[in-house]
């Protein structure tokens, strides 16, 4: 026993309390502040969430511990790795602690618990639904579809409502330049927070232990943890307190029972049990204190305290079909592992096919990551005109636009802590399977030359991390000029904004037919952040595109060899102003 209803066990409920207060106001400030200050906490935080974790982990396990699995995590690597088996370690041995405090929406879901009017007690768990989500969570994901999967995901709900929905809605109260996204987009992901937390004040933790692939997860870890919270059958004294405060509704106090598989560690029922039989701690000798869950279901037939005691009397009553529930343990294993399977498969051909990612799987983009997967196969065969190919731009980091539809997990802390606001979320740019994930809007802003917010930021390890020079090299698309919108070319009007701002020197002002300078583009220098497209004054439609590629590159370093002609310095017009 480590502690049970003492002043320690109420020591520990409080403590509980204020860490996972704490946790969740670094994720509040982490999004809605772009402080300084805030930044390491969030990246700390969002590290150690269990589903970008798993993902970072399964990159390097995927290939093996090599060079390119430590590129495919992010930068990370084996630290991830390493990070990821620490937490499932400590899981399984000290319990569902993770839930207890490192979740923000299981804090807030406590918090809308404890403001029920009434208590409904305990209820029976639903395992059919829980294996059906995790099921189909981890289908999606195979099949390349981590936008959709991430829609259960706590960590990715979170973070899409503050960064699509409480953010934008704090600029506009405060009148912060700062454009707003499709109201839909703000509805969607209020809405299914929404939800959720309705769903806490009728029924506590209902969506962790029903729907959360990471609540499954760690309820599987917390029946096989030696040290959990345990109740003790025979100092209980049935009074039924537990059950009314128990937030996850897993405890019968009547009956005598625990549910292990749903206990969140509220630790409320430690707080109020009058005769100290919730404990937690380690196992004791059940044939001694008959406290263990499946022991006191097997012997019931000398207890007889239970109602469903009548029911498990095979010699006399002979073979009912309600008998079953003796050996449930053996068949529901192999209910749910049949069905296991038959949903991977299934759902992963047909996500393949749906959403035409075929048979993708993280291990294939891990590959790809690496650098010898099929992505980099396709970077050598790809002709000139693929590469110029009009579509969406990924940010930096990403390495290819499939890669990154089927590693993001759409939380949008990227898009909340961008410094220039121009990633937004996709609204189908990438894909019914990219949906919400982040896009480079060019309308909005540019890509800061030396910025690396996103790829510190990212903790699923969608966007590999880079040093700034090597992000200044990453060529993510490729600007080209529309020559009948030019106002150099079309109205003979001095103009150089475009050269002045690129910072590569991908833009020059050549001599052109009017003898004005005129931009001249060098492709193989241009690394797609947007720059000119941003400065150049033509409106509404700009003189400057920018094309994402489907498979980033390394661009050139500027020398004198990759200019044919003579560049002249960007003039301004007569009045020593620029056009606009």
């Amino acid at each position: 026993m480590i502690f049970k209803g003492t002043k320690r066990g109420r020591a520990v409920r409080y403590a509980r309390w204020i860490a996972a207060g704490i946790v969740f106001c670094a994720v509040v400030f982490g999004f809605l502040l772009s402080a300084t200050w805030t930044e390491k906490p969030i990246r700390v935080l969002a590290a150690w969430q269990f589903a970008p974790l798993a993902l970072r982990a399964a990159q390097v396990l995927s290939q093996g511990v090599s060079q390119g699995a430590i590129l495919a995590a992010g930068g990370m690597g084996v630290a991830a790795l390493v990070s990821f088996l620490v937490l499932v370690i400590a899981s399984a041995l000290f319990g569902r602690w993770y839930c207890a405090f490192l979740c923000p929406l299981g804090f807030v879901q406590d918090l809308m618990a404890l403001f029920r009017k009434k208590r409904r007690g305990y209820v029976k768990s639903n395992a059919v639904l829980r294996a059906f989500a995790l099921a189909c969570f981890v289908a999606l994901g195979l099949g390349g579809a981590l936008g959709l999967a991430s829609w259960i995901e706590p960590w990715s709900l979170t973070g899409r409502f503050f960064a699509y929905d409480a953010q934008p809605l704090a600029r506009l109260l405060l009148r912060v330049d700062s454009p707003l996204l499709p109201w839909g987009f703000i509805a969607a992901p209020g809405i299914a927070v929404a939800l959720v937390v309705g769903s806490a004040a009728l029924r506590g933790r209902w969506f962790c232990n029903n729907l959360c692939p990471v609540g499954s997860a760690f309820g599987i870890l917390n029946i096989i943890a030696p040290f959990r919270l345990r109740l003790d059958a025979e100092g209980c004294s049935a009074c039924g307190r537990c059950s009314t405060v128990c937030l996850a509704d897993c405890l019968d106090g009547k009956s005598r029972h625990l549910d292990s598989s749903r206990c969140v560690y509220c630790l409320e029922c430690i707080n109020v049990c009058p005769s100290k039989a919730v404990r937690y701690g380690r196992l004791i000798h059940r044939k001694e204190i008959g406290q263990d869950n499946r022991i006191t279901r097997i012997d019931r037939k000398e207890k007889r305290q239970d109602n469903r005691i009548t029911r498990i009397d095979r010699k006399e009553k002979g073979q009912d079909n309600r008998i079953s529930r003796i050996d449930k343990t053996v068949t529901r294993s192999d209910f749910l592992g049949a069905m296991w399977n038959s949903l991977r498969v299934g759902c992963g051909a047909i996500l393949g096919a749906f959403l035409g990612a075929g048979p993708a799987t993280l291990a294939r983009n891990a590959m790809d990551a690496g650098g010898f997967g099929p992505a980099a196969a396709e970077r050598g065969n790809a002709n000139a005109a693929i590469a110029k190919a009009s579509g969406p731009v990924s940010p930096p980091g990403s390495l290819s636009t499939s890669r990154f539809v089927g590693t993001c997990i759409t939380c949008g802390l990227c898009v909340a802590r961008c410094p220039s606001k121009i990633l937004r979320p996709s609204t189908g740019q990438l894909g019914l399977s990219g949906l919400f994930a982040p896009r480079l809007d060019y309308d909005v802003s540019y890509c800061q030359f030396s910025c690396t917010t996103c790829l510190d930021l990212c903790p699923s390890g969608a966007l590999v991390k880079l040093s700034p020079e090597e992000k200044q090299r990453t060529k993510i698309g490729d600007a080209t000029l529309v020559r009948d919108l030019c106002i150099v070319i079309k109205n003979g009007t001095k103009c150089g904004a475009c050269a002045e701002h690129c910072p590569t020197g991908a833009v020059r002002m050549v001599p052109g037919k009017s003898r004005l300078p005129e931009p001249v583009f060098t492709s193989s220098i241009c690394i797609g952040c947007g720059a000119c497209h941003h400065a150049c004054p033509v409106k509404p439609q700009k003189a400057i595109t920018v094309s994402g590629l489907p498979i980033h590159e390394i661009a050139e370093i500027p020398s004198d060899r990759l200019f044919d002609l003579p560049a002249l310095p960007a003039s301004p017009n007569d009045s020593g102003l620029f056009p606009f």
